[in-house]
């Protein structure tokens, strides 16, 4: 008896950590999810903002710097939209992965399909952190500039 219940101890505390390793899961997935959607929002917020309230400068390179800024926020805002039209397709593939794995069908065509998908979105977060922060480093650079040439 000491032995079965040794063992069902066991198995509650797999299952349990089971859950818990799945909720942290989600929760990462959940957290990604909303800071992607609120980095595309913040993106399309400052171009707008930078567009409205721009200037033009006396000096040419100023006013090219500052359309190229804008230029750089918006295609870091178009890669975000991509990657988030990609995400959906991602976790419906891993969900179809994990069901042929649970039913010991084969999966390893889907399943490198899935991490495909899963490498695009990488590169596209990646490229669209770079192209943003170079649109805001012009931004600031081309306002900065006119600012301390007006005084």
């Amino acid at each position: 008896m000491t032995r079965e219940s040794d063992s069902l101890n066991h198995f509650n505390e797999y299952i349990e950590e089971k859950k818990l390793i799945w909720e942290r899961q989600k929760l990462g997935l959940e957290l990604r999810h909303k800071f992607d959607l609120y980095f595309v929002t913040l993106i399309f917020t400052l171009l707008g903002l930078a567009i409205q309230t721009s200037k033009k400068s006396e000096v040419p390179c100023f006013n090219y710097l500052e359309v190229a800024g804008w230029g750089l926020l918006f295609l870091s805002g178009l890669i975000s939209l991509y990657g988030l039209s990609k995400l959906w397709l991602r976790e419906v593939g891993i969900a179809e992965v994990k069901y042929r794995q649970f039913f010991s069908a084969t999966s390893e065509e889907l399943s490198k399909e899935v991490q495909g998908i899963e490498n695009r979105i990488k590169r596209s977060g990646q490229t669209k952190s770079i192209l943003f922060l170079f649109g805001l480093i012009a931004l600031m650079i081309s306002r900065g500039a006119m600012l301390l040439l007006q005084s």
